[in-house]
């Protein structure tokens, strides 16, 4: 009777045993998923990307630099002066220099000066500046420039 009912408790599927037997063959293998990488590649991508690195810290350092001078122009203008010499009005654009015009529209402009010549159908660039100067002068030196470029 004991041999019968161990009999049938192996039989039973509900009953799962710790150590059942060998039903087959296992086999496993382990591989590789693609990432995709050109490893000849990976010191020219390293270069470029130093690149990217190093051009973005220079205009960080840029940015840091003018903001720097602009704080001391301020304290400058706040404890001492009104004006201050090449005074920044733009942390983007620094060389941009205010320019005192006295007309009606705007007293004050922003930009460069530039003076244009125009000779045989060429337009030319005689003339160009942030810095504030006299109508007077820059036609001068364009003057000058082209007769000694041309002799007119």
């Amino acid at each position: 009777v004991d041999k019968d009912a161990k009999d049938e408790e192996d039989d039973n599927d509900d009953d799962p045993d710790p150590h059942p037997g060998n039903k087959g063959k296992l086999q496993m293998d382990a591989t590789v998923c693609d990432a995709d990488i050109k490893y000849l590649d990976l010191l020219n991508k390293s270069r470029q990307k130093a690149e990217e690195l190093i051009d973005e810290l220079c205009l960080l350092l840029k940015y840091f630099f003018v903001i720097q001078h602009l704080l001391e122009q301020q304290e400058t203008m706040y404890k001492k002066s009104h004006q201050v010499e090449d005074r920044i009005v733009s942390i983007h654009q620094a060389h941009v220099r205010p320019i005192v015009r006295g007309k009606a529209k705007a007293k004050t402009e922003f930009g460069a000066k530039i003076n244009i010549s125009l000779l045989e159908g060429y337009a030319r660039v005689d003339h160009f500046t942030g810095m504030p100067s006299t109508r007077d002068r820059i036609f001068r030196h364009s003057l000058n420039a082209l007769r000694r470029k041309y002799a007119v």
